[in-house]
């Protein structure tokens, strides 16, 4: 929004042309804007910005403040949203419990000894599974092989299976 040009005591320098609006008129429309306007909804401290997603589409959550405060799915469908304030305190006290192991480890072993390699979480290959069957699914069904009737509960059944496997991922590699 431009400003209009001041001079050096403060008044407003007008323009040789007629104005197309009247300087009240233009403060009141500048004023009935911004007292419409939509204030940013994420506003506000939020410890887990960009590292929360949603265990259903695997989108990022986004604080939220209607209402109590809330980390949301991005996608705005309301599928998943979790407490804030539980979430970050369960992270917390995660984090100082893993912190403190390892302190303590250190202290009677002198060493932390690193594992050669990761775990991987037992469940991988079912998890890829299910994600090759819902591929291989949705291109019948746009090969005209199969019919959306067949498709799409079996689809809808693969996708809270590896719902409910990414969560338990998750929570493998958490810890």
């Amino acid at each position: 929004r431009r400003k209009p040009l001041s001079d050096g005591a403060g008044g407003h320098v007008k323009g040789i042309w007629e104005p197309i609006i009247s300087l009240e008129d233009r403060e009141a429309a500048l004023a009935m804007l911004k007292k419409r306007g939509l204030t940013k909804v994420r506003q506000g401290k939020w410890l887990l910005k960009g590292l929360v997603t949603c265990g259903e589409c695997g989108g990022k959550m986004y604080g939220q403040l209607t209402g109590a405060k809330t980390y949301s799915c991005k996608d705005g469908s309301g599928h998943v949203a979790i407490s804030a304030e539980r979430l970050e305190q369960w992270v917390e006290g995660h984090l100082v419990a893993h912190i403190t192991d390892r302190m303590e480890k250190e202290r009677e072993g002198g060493q932390l000894q690193q594992s050669e390699e990761p775990a991987e979480w037992p469940h991988e290959a079912k998890l890829r599974r299910v994600d090759e069957k819902m591929t291989e699914l949705m291109s019948a069904y746009n090969n005209d092989e199969l019919s959306g009737e067949v498709v799409f509960p079996q689809v809808k059944k693969f996708e809270a299976e590896r719902g409910e496997l990414r969560r338990g991922r998750d929570d493998f590699y958490a810890l």
